[in-house]
C-alpha cells in the first residue's frame, strides 16, 4: 500500500498561489453554534491558510437560538458586500434551520463549495482535491479517469459526497455513489474507492478490490489502514495529513478563482 502526502501537493498548490495576484477581497466563514471540534480545527487551518497567502479572512459565529432567517440574512448581506470575494457555510446547520433556504441564499458568484444550486462554472474543493489527486500524483497507468472503470463514491454529503460523484461522473464509468447504511458488497469491484462519511473504520481493506485505490476524506479516517490486510490495496490517501490539508489548499484555489480569475 502506498500512502500518498496531501502535505505535499497542498505546498505545491500553495506556491502556485503565491505567485498569482494578491486578492484584494476577504474570504468569509459563516460558523453556527454547533461546530465540532473537527470544524473548529479545520477552520484554524482556513485562517492560518489565508493568513500565509496575505488573505483577510472574517468568520461570523451564530449563537445557539439562530434562525433560517439569520442565516439567510447573513449571507445576503454577504453577497451584496463588495468587500467579500468568497463565502464559505460550515455544515451541518443547527436542528430546526430549513438547509434549502440557507444554501438558496448562498451568493452565486462567491459560492466556493457550490452549495446553492444555482451556483455553475465552479469547482467545489472536494473535487479540485481529486483532480490534483489523480492528474498530479497517481501514475498514468493508475489513473481512471478518462477509462472505463468502476469507480465507488461512500457518502452522500453536500461538501464531499455529491460534488465528487459528479465531477467524476463526467470521466468515469459507472460512479457508484452509496449511504453509510448500504450494502456495500460492490466495493470489491471498484478501482477506485472514495470515502466521505466519517465513520471511522466504516471500510475494511477485506471489502475491496486488491490494488484499488482509496482517497478517504471521513475524519479521523473511513478506511481501516490499520488492519493486517491493509496492504492489499494499491494507494491510500489518508484524511490526516492526506486529504486533509488538500481541501484547504483548494479551498484557497478556488477562493482565488473567483477574485483572481485563477484558472
Amino acid at each position: 500500500m502506498k500512502i500518498l502526502d496531501g502535505r505535499v501537493l497542498a505546498k505545491k498548490i500553495f506556491d502556485r498561489l503565491m505567485t498569482c495576484p494578491k486578492p484584494a477581497k476577504q474570504l468569509a466563514i459563516l460558523v453556527p453554534a454547533n461546530n465540532d471540534k473537527a470544524s473548529e480545527g479545520f477552520i484554524a487551518e482556513i485562517r492560518d491558510a489565508a493568513q500565509s497567502l496575505a488573505v483577510a479572512t472574517r468568520i461570523l459565529y451564530r449563537a445557539d437560538g439562530a434562525t433560517t432567517k439569520d442565516f439567510v440574512e447573513d449571507l445576503q448581506r454577504w453577497g451584496s458586500d463588495p468587500s467579500i470575494g468568497g463565502a464559505v457555510l460550515i455544515l451541518p446547520l443547527p436542528p430546526g434551520v430549513d438547509r434549502e433556504s440557507v444554501l438558496s441564499a448562498m451568493p452565486i458568484l462567491k459560492d466556493i463549495d457550490c452549495l446553492n444550486p444555482e451556483t455553475k462554472g465552479i469547482m467545489p474543493p472536494a473535487s479540485r482535491a481529486v483532480y490534483h489527486i489523480w492528474f498530479e500524483i497517481i501514475p498514468k497507468e493508475l489513473r481512471c479517469i478518462g477509462d472505463p472503470c468502476k469507480v465507488a463514491m461512500v457518502g452522500r454529503g453536500l461538501l464531499i459526497g455529491k460534488p465528487i460523484a459528479r465531477f467524476l461522473s463526467a470521466y468515469c464509468h459507472p460512479v457508484s455513489v452509496f449511504g453509510r447504511n448500504s450494502d456495500l458488497s460492490e466495493l470489491a469491484e471498484a478501482e477506485l474507492v472514495i470515502l466521505g462519511t466519517g465513520v471511522p473504520k466504516l471500510i475494511s481493506p477485506t471489502m475491496l478490490k486488491p490494488g484499488a485505490a482509496v482517497i478517504d476524506f471521513g475524519y479521523p479516517g473511513d478506511f481501516d489502514s490499520g488492519h493486517p490486510e491493509a496492504d492489499k490495496i494499491g494507494w491510500y490517501v489518508p484524511a490526516k495529513g492526506g486529504t486533509g490539508p488538500l481541501l484547504v489548499a483548494c479551498l484557497m484555489e478556488t477562493f482565488y478563482q473567483l477574485t483572481v480569475g485563477l484558472k
